[in-house]
């Protein structure tokens, strides 16, 4: 097997142990020098943002703990997907995973390709607790995507109600 096949091999291990929440594997390869902020990408994901969309909150913890991660790299698609977006959609239940990010320098009012804010993917799949987070931190509830929707709007499209009036009192 040539290096580039065993790296390779490392790669997708690491990126499945970022699926899956295995803290144990990431640590292990983490030691062994596979550095979370490598070229790893699987569908144009770092392995931050696989651990984040597969709610790994013990990995994305983790590697949020690990020197020169980015957390605001965005994915390579049209999407652009922070971070702090993924965890907004993806992590109802951990809103803490968004202080640490924030904590650890995320732009809050970054964009994504659509032009939202992490508050628009929040309020849209009714996150109630990662609204409150990210209104708590300074988020601009007025941010309008590109479509023009805020994310007030974009809540009661989806008939999250509650959510749409937390912003609305922050606007």
């Amino acid at each position: 097997m040539s290096l580039l096949n065993s790296q390779n091999d490392l790669v997708r291990q690491f990126l499945k142990a970022c699926e899956v929440d295995d803290l144990d594997t990431v640590q292990q390869l983490i030691k062994i020098q596979h550095a979370p902020t490598a070229d790893s990408r699987s569908n144009d994901w770092l392995p931050l943002h696989t651990a984040l969309y597969n709610r790994a909150v013990r990995v994305a913890d983790y590697l949020l703990s690990q020197p020169n991660v980015d957390v605001n790299q965005t994915t390579r698609n049209q999407q652009k997907t922070s971070p702090l977006h993924l965890a907004a959609w993806r992590c109802p239940d951990y809103p803490k995973i968004l202080e640490r990010l924030i904590d650890a320098g995320a732009q809050i009012n970054r964009r994504d390709g659509y032009g939202q804010t992490a508050l628009h993917d929040a309020a849209y799949h009714g996150n109630t607790r990662c609204v409150e987070v990210l209104l708590r931190r300074g988020i601009d509830a007025s941010a309008r995507n590109l479509r023009g929707y805020t994310a007030a709007q974009r809540a009661k499209a989806n008939r999250h109600l509650k959510c749409a009036e937390m912003i609305q009192g922050f606007m």
